[in-house]
Protein backbone atom coordinates (compact mmCIF):
# COMPACT_ATOMS: atom_id res chain seq x y z
CA UNK A 1 0.00 0.00 0.00
CA UNK A 2 1.64 3.53 -0.89
CA UNK A 3 1.40 6.34 1.68
CA UNK A 4 -0.86 8.12 -0.57
CA UNK A 5 -3.45 5.42 -0.70
CA UNK A 6 -6.33 3.91 2.04
CA UNK A 7 -6.41 0.05 2.42
CA UNK A 8 -9.88 0.05 0.43
CA UNK A 9 -8.09 1.39 -2.08
CA UNK A 10 -5.09 -0.43 -2.16
CA UNK A 11 -6.85 -3.67 -1.64
CA UNK A 12 -9.30 -3.28 -4.24
CA UNK A 13 -6.56 -2.79 -6.68
CA UNK A 14 -5.55 -6.30 -5.94
CA UNK A 15 -8.74 -8.12 -5.73
CA UNK A 16 -10.13 -7.72 -9.31
CA UNK A 17 -10.39 -4.07 -10.44
CA UNK A 18 -9.26 -5.55 -13.79
CA UNK A 19 -5.53 -5.40 -13.33
CA UNK A 20 -3.17 -7.85 -13.96
CA UNK A 21 -0.41 -9.42 -12.15
CA UNK A 22 2.28 -7.79 -14.51
CA UNK A 23 0.97 -4.68 -13.82
CA UNK A 24 0.98 -5.07 -10.51
CA UNK A 25 4.30 -5.95 -10.69
CA UNK A 26 5.63 -2.81 -12.76
CA UNK A 27 4.05 -0.84 -10.24
CA UNK A 28 5.82 -1.98 -7.43
CA UNK A 29 8.98 -1.85 -9.06
CA UNK A 30 8.67 1.87 -10.33
CA UNK A 31 8.22 2.59 -7.21
CA UNK A 32 11.54 0.90 -5.88
CA UNK A 33 13.30 2.12 -8.81
CA UNK A 34 12.29 5.51 -8.24
CA UNK A 35 13.22 5.60 -4.55
CA UNK A 36 16.80 4.03 -5.03
CA UNK A 37 17.54 6.07 -7.95
CA UNK A 38 16.52 9.23 -5.30
CA UNK A 39 19.25 7.53 -2.56
CA UNK A 40 21.91 7.18 -4.92
CA UNK A 41 21.40 11.01 -5.65
CA UNK A 42 21.39 11.95 -1.64
CA UNK A 43 24.31 9.99 -1.19
CA UNK A 44 26.11 11.28 -3.67
CA UNK A 45 24.93 15.01 -2.21
CA UNK A 46 25.76 13.60 1.17
CA UNK A 47 29.30 12.61 0.27
CA UNK A 48 30.28 15.72 -1.30
CA UNK A 49 28.90 17.94 2.14
CA UNK A 50 31.40 15.10 4.51
CA UNK A 51 33.87 16.86 6.09
CA UNK A 52 35.84 13.47 6.75
CA UNK A 53 37.19 11.62 4.04
CA UNK A 54 36.02 8.38 5.61
CA UNK A 55 32.20 8.74 5.99
CA UNK A 56 32.31 10.63 2.15
CA UNK A 57 33.96 7.52 0.44
CA UNK A 58 31.32 5.49 2.31
CA UNK A 59 28.43 7.12 1.28
CA UNK A 60 29.99 6.84 -2.45
CA UNK A 61 30.27 3.13 -2.23
CA UNK A 62 26.82 3.14 -0.66
CA UNK A 63 25.27 5.12 -4.17
CA UNK A 64 27.33 2.99 -6.47
CA UNK A 65 25.36 -0.29 -4.85
CA UNK A 66 22.15 1.69 -4.91
CA UNK A 67 22.53 2.74 -8.74
CA UNK A 68 23.48 -1.02 -9.30
CA UNK A 69 19.95 -1.89 -8.01
CA UNK A 70 18.53 0.76 -9.35
CA UNK A 71 19.70 -0.48 -13.08
CA UNK A 72 18.91 -4.22 -12.02
CA UNK A 73 15.20 -2.88 -11.27
CA UNK A 74 15.29 -1.18 -14.43
CA UNK A 75 16.19 -4.39 -16.28
CA UNK A 76 13.51 -5.97 -14.94
CA UNK A 77 10.45 -3.49 -15.51
CA UNK A 78 11.66 -3.91 -19.07
CA UNK A 79 11.65 -6.82 -19.45
CA UNK A 80 7.96 -6.67 -18.27
CA UNK A 81 7.72 -4.69 -21.41
CA UNK A 82 7.43 -1.77 -19.07
CA UNK A 83 7.99 2.15 -18.90
CA UNK A 84 10.71 3.44 -16.33
CA UNK A 85 8.87 6.12 -14.23
CA UNK A 86 10.58 9.46 -14.67
CA UNK A 87 12.76 10.63 -11.29
CA UNK A 88 11.83 13.31 -9.38
CA UNK A 89 15.52 14.75 -8.50
CA UNK A 90 15.48 15.59 -4.73
CA UNK A 91 17.85 18.09 -2.89
CA UNK A 92 19.61 17.98 0.43
CA UNK A 93 18.41 20.80 2.28
CA UNK A 94 19.42 19.68 5.53
CA UNK A 95 22.92 21.99 7.23
CA UNK A 96 24.19 18.48 9.03
CA UNK A 97 25.28 15.66 7.07
CA UNK A 98 23.91 13.24 10.29
CA UNK A 99 20.57 14.84 10.99
CA UNK A 100 20.15 14.51 7.41
CA UNK A 101 21.14 10.39 7.47
CA UNK A 102 19.27 9.64 10.69
CA UNK A 103 16.21 11.41 9.42
CA UNK A 104 16.25 9.30 6.42
CA UNK A 105 12.51 7.50 6.41
CA UNK A 106 13.80 4.09 4.70
CA UNK A 107 17.23 3.87 7.70
CA UNK A 108 15.17 2.26 10.28
CA UNK A 109 16.93 1.84 13.74
CA UNK A 110 18.58 -1.70 12.62
CA UNK A 111 19.49 -0.05 9.02
CA UNK A 112 21.75 2.88 10.76
CA UNK A 113 22.94 0.34 13.04
CA UNK A 114 23.85 -2.02 10.22
CA UNK A 115 25.18 0.78 8.23
CA UNK A 116 27.62 2.08 10.91
CA UNK A 117 28.89 -1.32 11.52
CA UNK A 118 29.61 -1.99 7.69
CA UNK A 119 31.08 1.63 7.14
CA UNK A 120 33.21 2.90 10.17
Amino acid sequence: MWPTETWSNSHGRLEGSGNDDRDIALEILNHRYVREKQHVMRFRQQAARMQFLKFGCALRRMAVREEEHANWIAAKIKALGGELAPVIEVRCATESDWDYLRSDPTMSGAAWRKWQRRNW
